[in-house]
């Protein structure tokens, strides 16, 4: 079962898997979720300079603008840059990085798998 979030530059589909999979690729445009963690309703909106997240390998928070910064995202591609949230908070930052409260663990019993596909 899937479905798909369409946003501003481009949509972004989710699938769920009820098995964890014991090995996953990801790739810019793809993440895998622990779906207990991400509880729906999941949006996509463009990111905003207040924006702030806890990127995958980190305990602190860090801005969202410091991230694409460190990632040397163009200055010309930053405005299409869509983040997925959760309760308000930041799950994956699409093609950019996974937060780190949503990563699969050993503890996850069920995965999403999100595909972003923008049309910038």
């Amino acid at each position: 079962p899937g479905s798909t979030l369409t946003a501003v530059h481009g949509r972004l589909r989710v699938s769920s898997r009820q098995n964890v999979p014991r090995s996953f690729q990801t790739t810019p445009d793809k993440a895998w979720v622990d779906a207990a963690a991400a509880k729906r309703p999941l949006r996509v909106r463009p990111w905003h300079p207040a924006d702030r997240m806890i990127p995958l390998g980190m305990t602190s928070r860090k801005k969202v603008s410091d991230l694409l910064t460190d990632g040397k995202v163009p200055s010309h591609r930053r405005s299409s840059i869509m983040v997925v949230t959760s309760g308000g908070k930041i799950v994956w930052v699409c093609g950019v990085r996974l937060d780190d409260r949503f990563k699969v663990t050993g503890r996850t019993r069920q995965v999403l798998q999100f595909s972003y596909h923008s049309n910038v």
